[in-house]
């Protein structure tokens, strides 16, 4: 037997997951068309005995997109995620110790509750 309650959870945890993975897929997609591609460019410039290197046309504005693309990546999924987490959790902690003092450790673990006496979970914040 299920237990339904979870089921909506479990589907948020999975499309994260899956969104996750996708960013990743496109980020690499990305950096194999640009491997791809500018290669080919560079060798007809070559081959063709241009005079201009017009490829670099090409491959600084496709490459910058690219640096973007990646930035976007990490800082939505990656590494620079979670640091923007630790850092959002310091700064938090840190306005709390100027707000309350010593005690604000407290306060963090201590339940809150609205004017009637109900606690506030995860639910309200939804």
């Amino acid at each position: 037997m299920t237990d339904l309650k979870n089921e909506p959870i479990e589907d948020e945890i999975r499309q994260r997951v899956e969104a996750r993975f996708a960013a990743r897929e496109e980020f690499y997609q990305h950096l194999a068309v640009f491997l791809t591609i500018n290669p080919l460019l560079w060798a007809i410039f070559f081959f063709a005995g241009a005079d201009h290197p017009w490829p670099l046309w090409v491959f600084f504005p496709w490459g910058f997109g690219l640096l973007a693309h990646y930035f976007d990546y990490y800082t939505k999924h990656g590494a620079g995620r979670d640091r923007r987490e630790q850092r959002i959790q310091e700064m938090i902690d840190r306005e709390r110790r100027l707000l309350y003092g010593d005690d604000a450790h407290k306060l963090k673990n201590e339940a809150l509750f609205y004017d009637d006496d109900t606690p506030f979970t995860e639910e309200h914040q939804r």
